[in-house]
């Protein structure tokens, strides 16, 4: 669900589908490499499938510290701090902040967590609580902020970390553009950009996965990007290939050839993943997206 928020100035307005799409991105990228724990975690009890089920909770765990757990914390140093100031919002920001410590208690149990089942388990109530409590957020804080006079969202916006924080991969992405993260989604916007540069695309000739351990590969996942709110496409599938590992891939649908999606990925990550065409149209595109 996305609420609709009336706000009183531009600047909070832009701020509010900023904070929407830097959730998006980071929920995204939190499930993506939960998935990947999950689909390693059922491998079998192989030394190769259980090393790869290490890495991922590993990934997780990195992720999670290092990304999700910095941004919960300037979110209630801030934007629930400010709630608590005024009566129409205090009961909500005492609910939010309590989910918060829901949060940090699954990522302590996924750091401690004595067994591969018992750390699969503490992984998938991670993302579940802060899926959850980023929506609460979205839908129910954002709205009522933006109700109160003096609050300024774009201050709040401003206040959060930089979105997306990769543990592995060729670096640091880029930090998202304005109207990236302003909800204009230009990302699956029919047409290409003639001012930013298009990675290669081939025809897809086979799995885009690899693996290390050679057992059987893992399933592809997929993000069906037709299911996903227009504001926040282009940040739900950065996060989601922001959690793809080094050699795997990830299968996007798209309602329409996503070429400019395909030009902010270059610009944020030049040459980290090789692109192929699964289905050209004329009702639905599917791209493999390979990690290099």
């Amino acid at each position: 669900m996305t609420t609709l928020v009336v706000a009183s100035t531009q600047a909070d307005a832009t701020a509010v589908e900023e904070i929407r799409a830097r959730h998006a991105e980071l929920g995204a990228a939190l499930r993506g490499r939960t998935d990947a724990l999950f689909a390693a975690a059922a491998g079998g009890a192989t030394a190769g499938a259980a090393t790869d089920a290490q890495a991922a909770r590993r990934e997780v765990q990195e992720f999670t510290a290092a990304t999700v757990l910095p941004h919960l914390t300037r979110l209630a140093a801030d934007t629930l701090a400010k709630a608590r100031e005024h009566d129409e919002t205090r009961l909500l920001a005492q609910s939010l902040a309590a989910q918060q410590a829901g949060i940090v208690g699954a990522a302590q149990s996924l750091a401690h967590a004595p067994d591969p089942i018992a750390g699969v388990a503490a992984a998938g109530a991670l993302t579940a609580l802060t899926t959850a409590h980023l929506a609460d957020v979205d839908d129910h804080l954002l709205p009522a902020l933006a109700a109160l006079p003096g609050v300024s969202l774009a201050d709040l916006a401003a206040a959060l970390p930089t979105p997306t924080t990769t543990t592995t991969g060729t670096g640091a992405p880029e930090p998202a553009t304005a109207d990236e993260s302003a909800g204009t989604d230009p990302a699956l916007a029919v047409g290409p950009d003639p001012a930013e540069p298009t990675p290669a695309v081939e025809p897809a000739t086979g799995h885009g996965h690899s693996c290390a351990c050679g057992g059987t590969e893992a399933p592809e996942p997929e993000l069906d990007a037709r299911a996903v709110p227009h504001a926040i496409r282009h940040a739900t599938v950065f996060g989601a290939l922001d959690a793809v590992q080094p050699g795997g891939s990830m299968i996007l649908v798209a309602p329409h050839d996503p070429l400019p999606l395909l030009a902010q990925l270059e610009r944020r990550r030049p040459g980290a993943f090789g692109v192929a065409y699964i289905e050209q149209g004329p009702q639905d595109w599917r791209l493999r997206f390979t990690r290099n």
